[in-house]
C-alpha cells in the first residue's frame, strides 16, 4: 500500500487556486522532493499533508486512513506524521534533550520510554554528547539536527521537511544532505521534502515532483527529469536547459534528425517528419567545432567557472537565440565567429512551437 495518496486534490484561497487536481501516490519508505519556484504550490501541498489546511476538493490518504476529504479532516496530531520546520522551532530555555522529548511528555509517555526515545533520536543525529546544551550553544547545523531528532523521537511513518536547509551555509547544506540520506536509509520512513533548490532535490530524492502554478509538471526520478524533461518549464528549471524550436527532418522512435537554425542535428525522442517541436539542449552537451561542421555562431560573452569557461553564443543572423556552452580550453574572444556542435539533445514530449 502507498504511504501517501492524493486524489483529485485542489485548494483555493478566495479567488486564487493554489493547487489544481493533484493526483499521485508516494510509496512506503520513498524519499519524495516537491520542487518548484516560489508560489508554485509545494508548501500548500505540504501543509495539506500535515493537516494545517483543508482541501477544497479531493482527498488525502496516509497509509490506510483517509485523513482529509470534502467531508472533513483528521487533526494534525492524530495523523502519525512528523514535521521539520525551516525555522527549527526550538524552545530557547530548554536543553537539547528537553526539546527532543517535549512532545513525548505531552503524550504522557512513561519516563523510561521517553528517555530511551530521546537518547535513540540524539544518537541517530550524532548529538548524544550535547543533550544538556541549550540551543544558543549550538551551530546552525546542530540546531537543525535537534529539530530532526525531535521529529524522529515520535517515530512517525511520514516525515515532512519544509525547506530545512534554507538557513544554512553551503558547506553545512552539503553535510546535512548526507545526514538526511543516512537517516532516511536507517529509519525507513517516508520523507516528503519541500525545496526550491534543484541541487538538493536531485541529490536526495528517489523521485522529484516539479511543480508550477499549482500543478505537477512532471514526477520522475532525478536522472529522468534531467535527461528527458517533458515540458519547457521542467527543461529550463531543472539543469537550466536551453529550449529552442527545431524542425524534424527525419522522424523516428528513439532518435530523430532535426534542423536547428538550418544546421542538422540528432536528438533523442520520437517525432514525425515535418513536425515543428521544442528541443532541450544543455551546456555540457554542446561543444565548439574545430572544423567546418556545426551551427555558425558569434561569441557574445564568456564567464570563468574553474575547470571550464561558459560561453554565450548566438547563431549568426538570429540575435534572439542564445546558447551556453562549457569550454575547457582558452576561450575565444568576444565577437569571434565559432561553430557549435550539438552532441546530445532531447525533444520535449509536451508543448510544441507556438
Amino acid at each position: 500500500m502507498a504511504s501517501l495518496e492524493f486524489k483529485s486534490l485542489s485548494k483555493t484561497f478566495g479567488a486564487h487556486t493554489a493547487l489544481k487536481n493533484i493526483d499521485f501516490s508516494v510509496a512506503k519508505g520513498e524519499f519524495l522532493a516537491l520542487l518548484g519556484p516560489s508560489g508554485c504550490g509545494k508548501t500548500t501541498l505540504l501543509r495539506l499533508i500535515a493537516g494545517f489546511e483543508s482541501p477544497t476538493t479531493g482527498r488525502i490518504r496516509i497509509g490506510d486512513t483517509i485523513v482529509a476529504d470534502e467531508t472533513g479532516i483528521i487533526q494534525p496530531e492524530k495523523r502519525g506524521i512528523g514535521m521539520v520546520f525551516q525555522s527549527y522551532a526550538l524552545w530557547p530555555h530548554m536543553t537539547v534533550a528537553d526539546n527532543v522529548g517535549f512532545a513525548l511528555r505531552l503524550r504522557r509517555l512513561p519516563k523510561q520510554e521517553r528517555e530511551k526515545r530521546v537518547n535513540d533520536a540524539l544518537q541517530l543525529v550524532s548529538l548524544g554528547a550535547m543533550a544538556e546544551r541549550k540551543p544558543h550553544q549550538l551551530s546552525g547545523g546542530q540546531r537543525q539536527r535537534v529539530a530532526l531528532a525531535r521529529c524522529l523521537a515520535m517515530r512517525p511513518s511520514v516525515i515532512l521537511l519544509d525547506e530545512p536547509l534554507a538557513n544554512l551555509d553551503a558547506h553545512l547544506r552539503e553535510t546535512m544532505q548526507e545526514e538526511f540520506t543516512r537517516l532516511h536509509r536507517e529509519t525507513g520512513a517516508t520523507f516528503v521534502y519541500v525545496t526550491h533548490d534543484q541541487t538538493e532535490a536531485m541529490a536526495l530524492a528517489d523521485r522529484v515532483a516539479v511543480m508550477s502554478d499549482g500543478r505537477i509538471e512532471q514526477l520522475a526520478a532525478p536522472r529522468h527529469l534531467y535527461s528527458e524533461p517533458e515540458t519547457e518549464m521542467v527543461a529550463k528549471f531543472v539543469g537550466s536547459g536551453m529550449v529552442c524550436p527545431v524542425e524534424v527532418l527525419e522522424g523516428g522512435a528513439g532518435q530523430v534528425k532535426a534542423s536547428l537554425n538550418g544546421s542538422p542535428i540528432l536528438l533523442r525522442g520520437s517525432a514525425v517528419t515535418g513536425e515543428r517541436r521544442l528541443a532541450c539542449l544543455r551546456a555540457p552537451d554542446l561543444a565548439l567545432s574545430t572544423g567546418d561542421e556545426g551551427l555558425p555562431c558569434i561569441v557574445e560573452t564568456h564567464s570563468y567557472r574553474g575547470p571550464v569557461t561558459t560561453l554565450a553564443v548566438t547563431p549568426q543572423g538570429d540575435a534572439q537565440t542564445s546558447f551556453r556552452v562549457d569550454h575547457a580550453g582558452p576561450p575565444p574572444a568576444v565577437g569571434s565567429p565559432v561553430r557549435l556542435l550539438v552532441r546530445d539533445g532531447w525533444l520535449l514530449s509536451k508543448g510544441g512551437v507556438k
